[in-house]
């Protein structure tokens, strides 16, 4: 056996200490000299090294997120930990050597490389000793209760803002953890968990496991409504939503338990599985693949399940899913395990529930899809062991009501808005309305007219037409007064389908902060069909009039009412009775106006804006530009819109590819007018973001 200065070093002797012994035997030393030996002093031992502090956690919605990129930063906005970022593993474990110098408080940051879930948040007001580890998971649940102590409930600030951060109270935000498990406690104890000794952010679970809190955060889902967080129960629908509690509630509203039964959300892993093993096929032969069978319910037992099959806004399973088995893009695609979003218990026993698919192509752009499946019993198998099937809306026509959240940067200068009658920079929120026209995807023929009524809406309904030769798919506002035209045709000359229900004063500093009041609210009559309006709800016009957004809660539900005439010609009349009537539900809450700076925005810069600025020449191609802000949705599409001398000139709604940060678009029909306060003209730009819960959000850079 060889002894070397590893040996050494392993017993814990000096390294100096061990040249000086060797040099010592290379001389035959331990003599004066004379050949009497000498006495040496003995070696002290080293101060003995302090084990590192270590925080350990789990990242997870319910799924693990695997692959998080995890980073705690301090008071001072310092990385914590020896490695930064970490990387959460397949069960969304992640551990943290703590620096020396930490100090506390720190906030964690879990973030998704792939973007298929928003940056998620935690707190820990204090460090573990020496040695010792402590557990800090990041969730929905935590980013909850960041939100309840950030300046306007933004938990994203206490990551940017060191000052917010340091300004974290250890006993306050104790006090809320507290108080969220005693919101939760009904629902901790049917999964096992005591509520006395739960902690939302300290408990430690395994992700994935559907245990314990990882069960508790299957069903439990948080969300924004009007600016605050509440806590739901996908598994019991009809319970109203919660709000968080903050420090000072002194006795929180408790979270509903499952009204499912037996239900477990793993009886819709096949979801995950079966398309993993599908698009593990080849594009070449995905199509004809046996991979891909077992998912849909036309692949179900005919006598179990009444000869069902798959009906999606207009499409059945084909024309549903034909274009992500045709695309080579999705070879290997990653899926994500289905979040689930609402359940609903049925009579018969066939349950239905909606949930939110997200994947990853092969080059890792993100994606999803919100589906409906249903329960047929004795459909299950040895080889598929759930009675749950893709089964759709079984709606005929494609049409839906989002949240909408757009970022408005006037540029037209300030003197001559109040004369071009627009106005300055804003937010404005509000519902996306989309009803799909007479050929332009799943519709109905010769259709006229939409009528829609629900929550935010004017109490006669909302009334969609055509809107002529306008490039779109969708139908146009048309009027706010419920009123359905019977004699010939009316056409919209806009592109309108949103309904703003707020706008915020400004875009940056305090009144970004603030409501301005909506257009001509004072006025006996509305001036735009398209803006909420006091008398649309049988209210009084009054100047100091805003809309109040608890009026439209998560889920709420809505009616439509479709009107056709007999043939194509315009002159026909409109058949005053509905064609086809349906309801849907808005999948996620409007956001306020004067809580959307808080949402994550890229930056555009000065060049790119100043394609939209007085002096901007004609042009038949423009190059958009921004910044990107890495915890911000990823731009999809960009277009630009213009109007000169009564005619529109639009771009088509041009792709964006991921991680990319400019893109061209071209004129259509004509160039994009130079731009000039001499006259009437306009130009917006327009950034769409990929949103994957539901919702719409954009921003535009606009002259006029």
């Amino acid at each position: 056996m060889t002894w070397s200065t590893d040996f050494f070093a392993r017993s814990g002797i000096a390294a100096a200490s061990v040249t000086a012994l060797l040099a010592m035997a290379a001389c035959g030393g331990g003599s004066d000299g004379g050949g009497q030996p000498v006495a040496t002093a003995p070696v002290p031992a080293p101060d003995p090294v302090a084990a590192p502090a270590s925080i350990d956690g789990t990242v997870a919605t319910g799924a693990a997120l695997a692959g998080a990129a995890v980073r705690i930063l301090d008071r001072t906005g310092a990385d914590s930990c020896t490695v930064t970022p970490l990387v959460a593993n397949d069960k969304g474990a992640f551990s943290c050597e703590l620096k020396s110098g930490a100090t506390p408080p720190l906030v964690l940051l879990a973030t998704d490389p792939s973007g298929l879930r928003n940056p998620m948040v935690s707190l820990m007001t204090a460090l573990p000793t020496a040695g010792t580890k402590a557990t800090a998971n990041i969730s929905p649940l935590t980013t909850a209760i960041a939100a309840q102590l950030a300046p306007n409930k933004d938990p994203l600030s206490l990551v940017n803002n060191p000052a917010s951060l340091a300004a974290i109270d250890g006993a306050t935000l104790q006090a809320v953890r507290t108080n969220v498990a005693k919101q939760l406690a009904a629902v901790l104890t049917s999964v096992g968990l005591d509520p006395a000794t739960f902690d939302p952010i300290s408990t430690p679970f395994v992700g994935g496991s559907n245990t314990g809190a990882d069960k508790m955060l299957d069903q439990v889902r948080v969300s924004f409504e009007n600016g605050s967080p509440v806590l739901s129960n996908t598994l019991n629908p009809d319970a109203p939503p919660v709000p968080v509690a903050d420090a000072g509630t002194t006795t929180p509203a408790t979270v509903a338990t499952s009204a499912a039964g037996d239900f477990s959300v793993t009886e819709l892993d096949f979801l995950q599985t079966g398309f993993t093993a599908c698009f593990a096929v080849p594009s070449t032969s995905r199509s004809s693949s046996s991979a891909c069978d077992g998912l849909v319910v036309d692949d179900a037992p005919a006598a179990q399940t009444g000869n069902a099959s798959y009906l999606h806004s207009g499409l059945n399973a084909s024309g549903a899913f034909n274009g992500l088995i045709a695309s080579a893009d999705m070879d290997g695609a990653r899926f994500n395990r289905p979040e689930m979003l609402r359940y609903t218990t049925q009579q018969n026993g066939r349950d239905e529930a909606v949930v939110n698919l997200r994947f990853a192509d092969k080059n890792g752009v993100p994606d999803n899809r919100i589906l409906v499946v249903k329960k047929f019993e004795n459909t299950a198998t040895a080889a598929r062991n759930t009675n749950w099937w893709l089964y759709g809306n079984q709606r005929t026509v494609n049409a839906y009501v989002r949240a909408s959240i757009r970022r408005q940067e006037q540029l037209l200068p300030a003197a001559f808005q109040e004369q071009f009658n627009t106005g300055p920079s804003r937010y404005q929120t509000g519902l996306e309305i989309y009803v799909a026209r007479t050929g332009y995807g799943p519709s109905l023929p010769n259709l006229r007219y939409a009528r829609v009524k629900g929550p935010g809406l004017p109490t006669a309904g909302l009334v969609f037409a055509d809107p002529g030769d306008l490039p779109q798919s969708w139908m146009s506002i048309l009027n706010a007064s419920g009123t359905i035209p019977a004699g010939a045709q009316q056409f919209v000359p806009n592109s309108t389908n949103i309904f703003n229900l707020q706008r915020s004063r400004d875009i940056t500093g305090p009144d970004a902060f603030a409501l301005r009041a909506n257009p001509s609210i004072a006025q006996a009559t509305p001036g735009f069909a398209s803006w909420a309006h006091p008398s649309m709800y049988g209210e009084t016009p009054s100047a100091d009039w805003r809309f109040d957004l608890s009026k439209v809660p998560g889920w709420s539900r809505y009616e439509f009412e479709l009107f056709t005439a007999a043939d194509a010609n315009p002159a026909t009349p409109t058949n005053l009775t509905p064609a086809l009537s349906f309801a849907l539900r808005m999948v996620t809450p409007v956001v306020p106006a004067a809580y959307a700076a808080t949402q994550q925005w890229h930056t555009i810069p000065d060049s790119t804006r100043a394609l939209a600025s007085n002096g901007a020449p004609e042009a038949s191609t423009l190059t958009l530009e921004w910044q990107i802000n890495p915890y911000a949705e990823r731009i999809e599409s960009v277009n630009v819109y213009s109007f000169a001398d009564a005619r529109t000139v639009n771009s088509a709604s041009t792709p964006v590819p991921k991680g990319v940060s400019s893109q061209s678009v071209t004129a259509v029909g004509g160039t994009f007018p130079a731009l000039t306060t001499s006259k009437f003209v306009s130009r917006t730009l327009q950034w769409r973001y990929k949103m994957l819960d539901g919702s719409y959000k954009d921003q535009t850079e606009g002259f006029n």
